[in-house]
């Protein structure tokens, strides 16, 4: 009974439209493409169609090509991994040169002076990168090169640290290099919020972001970037959630599939049907049995409709945004911007979109759309 309400919200959504947002397409000849990615600070990845040769640009949302088509496409092909892609990430974007070396360019195509071996995306205003002397460093948003003194970063920032490694013990330095949590430790997590969690000499302890000791009795919230799906191998497989704050797992290992948390919760399947829960573990939302979710991207999930073959978008509450009648929708980006694709009678259900780090290969296809969504405040 505890989920009959969204039940019922969840198939009448799927016949109405949404009432509490407007849709609207962009203005965007997408058959001019063979390869389209998503909206971010105003940019799309776009490969043309009368390339000859694999190259990509960035267009607006009018659709002109406002960063001309002639950057590589990184190894992989088109990207490598989700700290690097062909996304624009707080105002830059990392490109591929012809010489093997990496460097950023602004909205504009202009690109920086600067090269690296490696680069990152931008994150808290620095970006992690390898210089051409093989020295790693933090690069801030005004091109300045911030050097990490002091032994070897493993990871990018989280919560203002980033752990590196100095004589075989861990500890933890600022995006600037110059405040430092010693490294005395035997194995340190990443911090997640205010908190992370170390070895010292076989003993497990939380330290504040101030680098103290934490009382055994701190309570300690999870939340979603500290909070990560498990498998268990098994017959059948089953996965669960972990904190990286807690010893124990916070969400047992009983669904055959898990999302990622976003915005507090995450969509999951068991053998029947799937759910949304929170970071307790409590199912929140019933989706109607034979729908499939995608994880959450901006407040909004891609659902699959596992009979028709077809998708439909709806809100972390349940409402329909986009009704069950597309072939193709991807991931909402931040500035609600969606690329779609109507169902197309001819073609079969099985059609597969094939995408690469988030860029949709089209070929031409003149049945793509990008739309915008707005809530109706």
């Amino acid at each position: 009974m505890r989920y009959i309400s969204s039940f019922i919200l969840f198939f009448y959504s799927l016949l109405c439209c949404a009432a509490n947002y407007t849709v609207d397409i962009l203005p965007i000849r997408t058959d001019r493409f063979v390869r389209l990615g998503s909206f971010h600070c105003g940019r799309a990845c776009a490969c043309s169609l009368k390339s000859t040769r694999l190259k990509y640009g960035f267009i607006n949302k009018e659709g002109k090509m406002v960063i001309e088509p002639n950057l590589n496409p990184f190894e992989g092909p088109c990207g490598m991994g989700d700290d690097v892609n062909m996304n624009f990430h707080e105002g830059f974007a990392v490109v591929y040169l012809p010489n093997g070396n990496y460097s950023f360019i602004d909205t504009m195509g202009v690109k920086m002076d600067m090269e690296f071996c490696f680069a990152l995306n931008f994150y808290r205003g620095y970006a992690r990168v390898e210089t051409l002397d093989h020295k790693f460093a933090n690069l801030s948003s005004q091109g300045n090169l911030v050097a990490l003194r002091k032994g070897f970063p493993v990871d990018r920032p989280c919560s203002g640290w980033l752990r590196y490694k100095e004589n075989e013990k861990y500890g933890y330095v600022n995006e600037t290099g110059d405040k430092f949590i010693k490294p005395i430790y035997d194995e340190v997590g990443a911090f997640c919020g205010n908190y992370a969690r170390v070895v010292l000499k076989g003993e497990e302890m939380l330290l504040d972001k101030w680098g103290n000791v934490c009382d055994k009795n701190t309570v300690v919230i999870p939340c979603d970037s500290c909070t990560y799906a498990f498998n268990i191998i098994g017959s059948p497989n089953r996965c669960g959630y972990l904190c990286i704050l807690q010893a124990d797992t916070i969400i047992p290992p009983v669904y055959r599939w898990c999302g990622k948390f976003s915005e507090g919760l995450a969509a999951v399947e068991d053998d029947s049907v799937a759910y949304l829960i929170n970071l307790k573990g409590e199912k929140v939302f019933r989706f109607e049995k034979g729908f499939s979710p995608n994880d959450i991207h901006n407040g909004f999930i891609v659902v699959r409709n596992d009979k028709k073959g077809t998708y439909c978008l709806m809100d972390t509450k349940g409402e329909i945004v986009l009704p069950d009648k597309y072939e193709f929708i991807g991931p909402v980006s931040e500035e609600g911007i969606v690329l779609t694709k109507e169902q197309d009678k001819r073609v079969s259900k099985k059609s597969v979109k094939t995408i690469i780090q988030g860029v949709v290969l089209t070929e031409g296809d003149k049945g793509y759309k990008y739309l915008k969504i707005r809530r109706n405040d």
